[in-house]
């Protein structure tokens, strides 16, 4: 009797009210041009390129990871376009609720998407502090705290001074 039930169970048809809707995910073209009207900048390099740059940055550092084979090189005024019109920043920090690591996985969420995915950006982790970093058409590397849109050309101190890992 038991398994009758079971059995009746999951092969009975489930009611109209039951149903779970679809979820639509409406997706907003990627930009293709600036405020200013200029065509975004992007130039193609392979990941050798990029490897070459962080590893000179970072000799020492233990962990390097790139997980594609190619990426793009946008200019910083393009990075700060987006960060200007991302809300990540926006977020209140929590002490490890809402913390580096998570603005730093919040802005890698906003970056992935089609038209940025492929840019030359990544995360630092440290045994201080998790932020982001990309390397501009130049191929001069800058470091981003997600946490106030701040871009930096030079390593800052509460950043830490033990890398751990490198990512892209």
């Amino acid at each position: 009797m038991c398994l009758k039930a079971i059995y009746n169970f999951f092969t009975q048809p489930r009611s109209k009210e039951a149903e779970i809707p679809p979820i639509i995910y409406k997706v907003e073209p990627a930009p293709t041009q600036a405020p200013d009207s200029r065509p975004l900048i992007r130039v193609p390099v392979g990941w050798e390129y990029v490897y070459n740059i962080i590893n000179a940055a970072f000799p020492a550092a233990p962990h390097i990871y790139l997980s594609d084979n190619s990426y793009e090189l946008c200019s910083k005024a393009d990075y700060q376009w987006f960060l200007a019109n991302d809300p990540t920043d926006k977020f209140t920090y929590i002490v490890e609720k809402f913390d580096c690591d998570d603005f730093t996985y919040r802005l890698t969420g906003q970056l992935s998407v089609p038209g940025w995915s492929a840019i030359a950006d990544g995360t630092i982790w440290t045994e201080a502090h998790a932020f982001k970093f990309f390397i501009d058409e130049a191929g001069k590397l800058w470091f981003v705290e997600p946490q106030t849109d701040a871009i930096f050309d030079t390593w800052q101190p509460y950043f830490g001074s033990e890398i751990q890992f490198i990512g892209m």
